[in-house]
This record gives structure tokens, sequence and C-alpha cells, in this order.
């Protein structure tokens, strides 16, 4: 199966590659724009280094694409990071709404089956003690001049416009809605250089920054608000069973993670630090300190207090449910990360 990942050296991008390179029926075509994740060559894989915001590199990349003519499509390309586009609002859009038109709108005249990536973030900011699902949960957003939704707004003008041509042009595609997958290399590690970035990583390596810099953990206020982190692997496996069930998955929106692996910020923090202490001797002695919101991430940032997914949906169509717990997440994440770091 001759497979083309967009965004493959992005987190999920790379991690996808890695897994389904190890059929050696497949056939993995990837297209990114960095090489930060690229390892050692696989012979099943073909890696083509290409910004699709560019005009010379998207007439590249539609030459590849009728070379190849892949099966399917991955379509991960996104901004993903709170930080990211509270700084820079108009990128965010271009990338997440513009950019992935186009790529949309490509894949449409080729009448290619694709997963399209959404956002557990459409859901907003409701209050709710009930686990969000993809056909009954209302989507409400905060204030329109919170930056902060430029993001989900972005996302769910997407899913809309993939809805339309599911039923205008009689394509294949499905939309996933990711809940906070984390693994080691979900973002970089600000003290260690590896890239020149702006902007702020997610909560995991920002927390893992702290640890190694051995100073407090900095927790956006309350701290009490509640995330479902779903191990990377897993999320891997319930992405590629979409794939497999593509008969059953195909014209849907889908939720992906692990609603079991529910906790606060703070104790997040707290399990950090534990597995941090029992997996290297350079003990961290600080702690935790609350930061306003503000200060940290600038007047347009919003939060929501709970994001819990149904996962009924994606259990029944492919069988899939996640198996890696909280703890066990955490000390794994961080045990690679370690290692990471020392082969860097």
């Amino acid at each position: 199966m001759k497979i083309l990942i967009l965004g493959g050296d992005g987190f999920i991008g790379s991690h996808l590659r890695d897994e389904l390179s190890k059929d050696e029926c497949n056939e993995i075509i990837v297209v990114d724009k960095n090489t930060l994740r690229y390892k050692e060559p696989i012979e099943n894989c073909y890696t083509y280094l290409l910004d699709l915001m560019e005009e010379t590199d998207w007439y590249n990349f539609k030459e590849i694409f009728d070379y190849y003519q892949p099966d399917f499509v991955f379509n991960c390309i996104a901004v993903a990071n709170p930080d990211f586009y509270i700084k820079e609002p108009v990128l965010t859009f271009e990338i997440d709404f513009s950019l992935n038109k186009k790529i949309i709108d490509f894949l449409v005249t080729r009448s290619t089956p694709f997963l399209h990536f959404s956002t557990s973030e459409v859901y907003g900011k409701i209050q709710t003690t009930e686990k969000y699902h993809e056909k009954t949960s209302n989507l409400i957003l905060g204030p329109s001049h919170k930056l902060r939704w430029i993001y989900a707004t972005s996302k769910i003008l997407l899913e809309q416009l993939i809805l339309s041509y599911i039923i205008k042009y009689n394509i294949e595609a499905c939309i996933v809605r990711p809940f906070n997958f984390i693994g080691y290399d979900i973002d970089w590690i600000p003290s260690l250089d590896m890239c020149e970035n702006e902007w702020k990583p997610r909560v995991y390596s920002c927390f893992m920054d702290n640890l190694l810099k051995n100073e407090y953990l900095q927790i956006v206020n309350p701290g009490t608000q509640q995330r479902c982190y779903c191990d990377i692997d897993d999320a891997i496996k319930g992405l590629i069973a979409i794939m497999n069930n593509w008969d059953k998955c195909k014209n849907r929106i889908i939720n992906i993670g692990n609603p079991n692996n529910e906790t606060t910020i703070i104790d997040l923090a707290k399990l950090m630090i534990k597995k941090y202490n029992e997996l290297t001797i350079n003990e961290f002695n600080k702690g935790m300190i609350l930061v306003n919101s503000e200060l940290f991430y600038g007047s347009e940032y919003e939060d929501s207090e709970r994001r819990m997914p149904s996962i009924n949906l994606i259990k029944r169509l492919t069988g899939w449910e996640p198996k890696i717990d909280l703890e066990n997440m955490i000390e794994k994440s961080i045990k690679k990360t370690l290692e990471w770091i020392k082969n860097w």
C-alpha cells in the first residue's frame, strides 16, 4: 500500500511513519518542511523536504503525488501550539485553514481517501461533566476577541468544508479529533537549544525543561484544569486501526484519546517530578509555582477546565482502545526523553 504522510516529520506524523514502515508491503512517502525528527533512512520510506506554503514546492509536491499515486493520505499538517497561535494568529490561520484547504481541494481532484486531523479544541470551553461526543456535543468557544480560538475556528471551518465535499463530490475522508497525545518527542526542550523557536512548547516539554534545569515547574493558573492524556503509541495504533477499517470509518468524525488517563495539570506536574527523580541521579528538589496565564501566554489566552472524550465510536468501529495508563505513559516518556538527550 502506498501511504502519503503530509507533515510526516511532526510529532504524530513521524510516529506514523515509523510504525507504518515496519510493514514491508507498505511504501511510505513523507512530505515536510523540517527534518527535526528524521532518523536513519528507512528502505521503504521516501522523504521530501518541501514547504507547501511556497509555490515552487507546491508544484513539486503535485509532481511527487502524481508520480507515486498514493492509495491513502494522512494529512498531519498543522500548527498545534497555544503559544504559537497567540503570538502568530495570522500564520496560524494561513497554515491551519488556508494551506489545508488547498491540500484538501487537491486531494478531492485526485479522489484519494484521506484522514484529516482536527482537534479536541473544537469542543471549546463548555463546562461539563459529560464526555464529548462527536455527534451530540455542542461546540462552544470563548469570546471572539481571544485569539486562542483562531486555531479551533480554523479547524471547525475545515471540518465543515470536508463534510460538504463528502456530500457534493462523494469523496472518502475521515476527520479525527485527537485528545492530548503525549510522547517523549512531542516538542523541543528549550534549554537544549534544539531549535530557535520564539514560542513555548506544550506542557510535557515545558515541565521537562524545568526538571532538567532544576527550577520550579510553572503551572498556569489555576492548575486544576483537567486533561485526558493518551500515549502516542496507543494513538498511532488507533489511527492505523481507522485506516485498516476504512469502510466503517470513512466519512465520519472520530475522537481518539484515553478517558481513563484524566488528571489535573498540578497532578501531572507531581507525577513528572516523582518519575523524574526515580529515573535520574540528578534529583529535582524545587517544586511548583502557579503563574498568571496572561504573564505566561499573553492577554489573548483562554483555556477550558475539562476536556474528556467519548471513545465509544472508535471502539465500535475498529475495536481499538488505549492500553497505557498515565503513570506508565509518563515513566516511558521521561525515560525516552533522557535517552534522547544523552544521544542527541
